[in-house]
């Protein structure tokens, strides 16, 4: 099966679970991320970032996005465009 490599944003449904988390560890709204969607990066093994690179080699039917200035990494699962979670980039800062 071909992965979808394409996410567009709109596309994405961002679940409770999501929500909850933007909420607890980064005081940001799914409203904030889609404002700020355009400052996200998409990343790739060739990432400075030890989980980013983490998370596309052991789960390959996920797209991940980050944005340095607020330490903040999500997921896509590619089969059904749901955001799976929020986490830290650099967990250890």
């Amino acid at each position: 099966m071909k992965q979808k490599t394409n996410i567009n944003i709109d596309e994405v449904h961002f679940g409770t679970h999501f929500e909850q988390q933007l909420g607890e560890r980064f005081s940001m709204s799914v409203n904030d991320v889609k404002q700020q969607i355009q400052y996200f990066k998409r990343g790739n093994i060739n990432s400075p970032f030890s989980q980013v690179r983490n998370k596309i080699a052991n789960y390959a039917h996920q797209v991940v996005f980050y944005n340095q200035r607020h330490n903040l990494m999500f997921t896509v699962d590619t089969t059904n465009n749901v955001a799976c979670t929020a986490m830290y980039l650099e967990p250890n800062k």
